[in-house]
């Protein structure tokens, strides 16, 4: 008995919304261990005529495993969305997208939250219901009319007579090429911002130090979420994740900031002293 589609999928991602009202889809990697994953992306790559160098061990090879599943992951996405599931999960999934119209993210794994001027990262079909495949379907896909992105805000690119695996590896390039183009800017941008010493660029970096974060105000804000220096950079109308020398994102973002005419939020006098009373105090 077929069901209505919208009652099956609701529940599934109730709470799994980004910014734009865009699904963010679950990991699509229950069908794959480590190893294949990793042999696929090793594979796919040769097939380019790129060789990807395997470690043995340790956390180089534990990070080409979680690169080699967010690309299972992605490629998963492409057969789901053409209706090719094989648990509830992807059924609900391929349901939202293709037969109600809800959009979805095409940001990867683990950057959900990030934010771009020139784009909106997301993919949504402009033909709801017309993709009709039964539960284990049996045939070639049907095209439909596909949107990467948001009429009006920033680029955005329509798909038309291509089946749904074809739409979704275009959408994902696309994503590739703005989301690097983007990130190039941004690095240009940041490379000619230069700041004079500050006392609060010396308050930021103590509270980045101490409590992982420092909100600047009006909307801007550093946060640590890694290792290396890697850091969220939030502006109020983007969000990025960059790799950056703590002092150097401290004035970054207080330059961008100055820029956007935005007032610093200073610490409280009783925070302040505080503070100084801390950094004058020696070193254990």
């Amino acid at each position: 008995m077929n069901t209505s589609p919208s009652s099956n999928w609701q529940s599934w991602f109730r709470g799994s919304r980004g910014p734009y009202g865009e699904i963010l889809p679950p990991p699509l990697v229950e069908h794959v261990t480590e190893e294949e994953a990793l042999a696929r992306l090793v594979a796919d790559n040769a097939a380019l005529g790129v060789k990807v160098s395997v470690p043995q061990r340790g956390h180089a090879r534990d990070g080409l495993i979680n690169v080699a599943l967010l690309y299972a992951h992605q490629m998963r996405l492409r057969e789901v969305l053409a209706g090719r599931f094989e648990s509830s999960q992807e059924e609900a999934l391929y349901e939202a997208v293709t037969m109600d119209g809800e959009s979805i993210s095409l940001r990867p794994l683990g950057l959900e939250w990030a934010r771009y001027i020139g784009f909106v990262p997301i993919l949504q079909t402009q033909t709801p219901g017309r993709l009709l495949i039964p539960r284990n379907r049996v045939g070639p896909d049907k095209p439909i009319l596909w949107r990467f992105g948001i009429n009006g805000r920033g680029y955005s690119e329509l798909f038309a007579n291509i089946d749904s695996v074809k739409a979704v590896a275009k959408a994902q390039a696309i994503y590739v090429r703005l989301s690097t183009q983007d990130a190039e800017t941004f690095e240009a941008k940041a490379r000619a911002l230069v700041d004079a010493p500050s006392l609060l660029h010396d308050y930021a970096l103590w509270q980045l130090d101490d409590a992982g974060e420092w909100n600047r105000g009006a909307g801007f804000r550093l946060q640590v979420i890694g290792a290396h220096n890697t850091m969220q950079l939030d502006t109020p109308s983007e969000a990025r994740p960059v790799s950056l020398d703590p002092a150097r994102a401290v004035k970054l973002l207080d330059a961008l900031a100055r820029q956007a005419g935005a007032e610093a939020d200073w610490p409280r006098p009783v925070e302040l002293a505080d503070w100084l009373t801390r950094m004058r105090q020696p070193a254990r």
